[in-house]
């Protein structure tokens, strides 16, 4: 009996998963496209959960290369709990150090 209740256990927290995951929308924002050095952008991450079940995110970046965060020792990991149909916007500044054409590095989320 209490592997029956185990094996449901599981099989309830994977399709738990797999159904939160689908219903979380995501879009990454930056508020210029141009800048001169010395210059400051803001990076926007806007989440949203479109189900009624919570989910749980961590949302990182990868800002190595010529950008770094204006507030020192900011982290570049972000955490967040969404209940059902709730939305969170996460925002970074990061000043621009020298000239050239460059991407931002990938984002990652996780939930």
């Amino acid at each position: 009996m209490l592997a029956f209740l185990l094996l449901c256990l599981v099989r309830g927290v994977k399709r738990w998963s797999q159904a939160s995951l689908r219903g979380l929308t995501w879009n990454t924002r930056v508020d210029k496209q141009r800048l001169f050095p010395g210059e400051d952008f803001i990076l926007t991450i806007h989440a949203e959960n479109t189900t009624w079940l919570p989910i749980w995110l961590r949302i990182g970046i990868a800002a190595d290369g010529p950008f770094q965060p204006v507030e020192h020792g900011a982290s570049l990991t972000r955490e967040s709990g969404l209940l059902w149909y709730q939305q969170v916007t996460l925002q970074w500044t990061f000043a621009a150090q020298r000239r050239g054409v460059y991407r931002i590095g990938l984002t990652s989320l996780r939930a």
